[in-house]
């Protein structure tokens, strides 16, 4: 029988008040195609999502292990999200059910010690340099990556909106905090990120997004992001 690892814990933070009348142009509306009015109406969800009230959770996980058996490693991060369920919305203000999932996947895969790792899970660990999310949202599973692999160099989270890159950073400088607060060995050892916007199909964000990562053998640090190798 599988333990569960997995741990939540919450505190609210202050709340914030806006007050916003919007009158849209009808005229421009109509000249708009379906895709413009779409991503317009998708920037001012994303306005009014920044001001919405924030949780911030401590999440900690270790791997599912059979009774009896050490868990390994354990993961703590600090996250801090819109206090509700996003439901339809598709905004990166929020902390998606998928997002737990994901994190507590990579601890089950790539998080039991050493000597419990069989040869080819070990070998693929320590060949991962680079993370690329993409819609990283509140950055939970890139929290979580950049402490389990022990040669990863940088990390790049992108996300269409700019508050939502702002968010993950955030929650990237808390969960810091937290692991030199306790000690951590890893907070010593952290690989280099950045908070990159990335439109899907805008060949401008991509070719600057590729621009960035950086390889084993290239001592340039042309990420100009936080942490270090």
């Amino acid at each position: 029988m599988h333990q569960s690892q997995f741990r939540e814990k919450e505190s609210h933070e202050e709340e914030a008040v806006l007050a916003v009348d919007f009158l849209p142009d009808e005229d421009q509306n109509s000249a708009r195609s379906c895709d413009d009015s779409e991503a317009c109406h998708a920037d001012i969800g994303f306005m009014f999502d920044s001001e919405n009230d924030t949780l911030m959770r401590s999440f900690s996980f270790s791997p599912n292990t059979m009774s009896g058996e050490e868990s390994g490693m354990t993961i703590n991060v600090q996250v801090q999200s819109i206090d509700d369920d996003p439901g339809a919305v598709q905004s990166g203000h929020y902390l998606w059910p998928a997002a737990p999932v994901l994190a507590q996947h990579l601890v089950d895969m790539f998080g039991c010690s050493s000597a419990k790792e069989d040869a080819e899970r070990s070998l693929v660990k320590e060949s991962v340099h680079n993370v690329l999310e993409l819609g990283a949202g509140c950055g939970l599973a890139s929290l979580v990556a950049m402490q389990i692999f022990p040669d990863l160099r940088q990390v790049i989270l992108t996300d269409h909106d700019p508050g939502t890159l702002s968010l993950s950073e955030e929650n990237y400088d808390a969960t810091c905090e937290q692991l030199e607060e306790t000690g951590a060995e890893i907070a010593t050892k952290l690989p280099l990120l950045s908070f990159e916007r990335l439109g899907w199909g805008e060949k401008d964000d991509i070719a600057d997004i590729l621009s960035l990562i950086t390889y084993p053998d290239d001592k340039s640090e042309s990420c100009n992001g936080k942490g270090g190798f």
